[in-house]
């Protein structure tokens, strides 16, 4: 696999969890914007509970660096403390698009209890808007039209629509926690359908079908997956089942056999297999992760823990890019799964505590194509007590074209830095 450092970016204190790329300046060049926050933990509902301070309550700075680390704009800002800051379930509270349909790209995003919309060139507010409380875990876009968008708000108790001025719509109240969600137009009217944790809604928010499950749904993905012109409705659910509908709410398929189905990615892994192919994840600290086919009938096991995304590969097979984590088991599991990896003829994992935790590449098939070298000169304060939602110790992955020359680029970041890989995949 021929992938190659390509350049580092030292962001110093600027960086975060969440890292995007977007080309500001029309210039060929796509620029970094790098949020920091608590996430989902800046609510007074998790404050208590995560015993977070104010400044780590408080905390938010989005940054807009040049490839070659300049600041272009900085709105907030960052973290000061010796102390890496507490954060978790960032990653959807900001949106980047031609959210009011005026030409001009926008940045979106949730704070507290407020929405914000500012100019992506240059971070100058546009306009904010009150919400009614702080309960908001994402925020994210419902297409209804051509470049026509309605702002959704997710959060643990409600759901919460709005025009692309703000201006609300309806809302949605219940005990289900209103995380997980997918969209899309089912029923070919030019609006998407909201299939938001163990409901689906009219692209109108009118309830069309509901199921029953023992906890709240972690994920939930709507796809053909069997390339027969329907739409099919997948769940993970927390401490339960992996479960696939039908689009009018029909059960077509439940495995219980997972410890706690948290995700999963879909793709042609396995061209010589019919359809689409889905690779299940276990949440990272109770097990590894599990190739199905359309009709869940399980291909293959890989044991390591974390978590994954689908690298498109041209005419290829896809592949896998699995982020691990190491350590979070316990150490009866880390035994267990050792001992699996091991069966499988799977070598040096990084599944127990102090293994390299840097991204690994996977085949459809499982094969190990490409381990990201240790890259970070920075030594690890391990006097500090890893947070579960704490990601300043572990390295984030994610594919973009950041020169856009039509190559897709690997870019692996921690808080202070950013490593981008060129390769000969598109």
């Amino acid at each position: 696999m021929n992938i190659k450092l390509w350049k580092t970016i030292e962001v110093g204190r600027n960086g975060g969890e969440s890292l995007y790329f977007y080309d500001i300046d029309c210039d060929g060049e796509k620029e970094l914007l790098y949020r920091q926050s608590a996430g989902l933990l800046a609510q007074e509902e998790y404050r208590i509970s995560d015993d977070l301070d104010d400044e780590n309550f408080n905390l938010l700075c989005y940054t807009c660096f040049k490839q070659d680390g300049k600041v272009i704009w900085q709105v907030g800002n960052p973290w000061k403390q010796k102390k890496p800051y507490k954060n978790h379930g960032e990653i959807n509270l900001t949106v980047i698009a031609d959210i009011n349909n005026d030409g001009k790209t926008e940045l979106l995003y949730k704070y507290h209890d407020k929405l914000y919309l500012r100019d992506i060139r240059d971070g100058e507010l546009i306009k904010e808007y009150k919400l009614p409380n702080d309960d908001g875990w994402k925020v994210v876009l419902q297409r209804i039209g051509e470049n026509q968008y309605n702002i959704i708000v997710l959060g643990a108790h409600q759901m919460r629509a709005y025009t692309s001025d703000f201006e609300p719509l309806w809302e949605k109240f219940g005990d289900e926690e209103f995380s997980a969600f997918s969209f899309a137009d089912v029923d070919d009217d030019g609006k998407e359908e909201l299939f938001v944790a163990d409901s689906m809604y009219d692209h109108d928010g009118t309830l069309i079908w509901k199921w029953d499950h023992i906890r709240h749904v972690d994920f939930v993905k709507v796809f053909d997956i069997n390339e027969d012109g329907i739409y099919e409705a997948i769940f993970c659910v927390c401490h339960g089942d992996f479960v696939i509908f039908n689009i009018n709410g029909k059960e077509l398929f439940r495995d219980k056999s997972f410890v706690h189905p948290q995700g999963f990615n879909i793709g042609r892994f396995m061209t010589e297999i019919p359809g689409y192919q889905i690779f299940v994840t276990n949440k990272a600290s109770l097990g590894g992760s599990v190739m199905l086919d359309y009709n869940g009938n399980k291909l293959w096991e890989y044991p390591c823990n974390g978590y994954c995304m689908t690298i498109p590969n041209k005419d290829k097979p896809d592949m896998i890019l699995h982020k691990p984590s190491p350590g979070r088991m316990s150490a009866e599991l880390q035994k267990e799964y050792l001992e699996k990896a091991k069966i499988l003829g799977y070598v040096d994992l990084p599944i127990e505590y102090g293994k390299p935790s840097s991204p690994i590449l996977l085949s459809g098939n499982g094969e190990i194509l490409y381990r990201f070298p240790k890259l970070d000169d920075q030594p690890n304060d391990e006097s500090i007590a890893m947070f579960s939602g704490d990601q300043s110790l572990a390295y984030s992955s994610m594919i973009d074209d950041v020169d856009n020359d039509g190559q897709i680029e690997w870019i692996v970041y921690k808080r202070h830095k950013v490593w981008i890989f060129k390769s000969e995949i598109c």
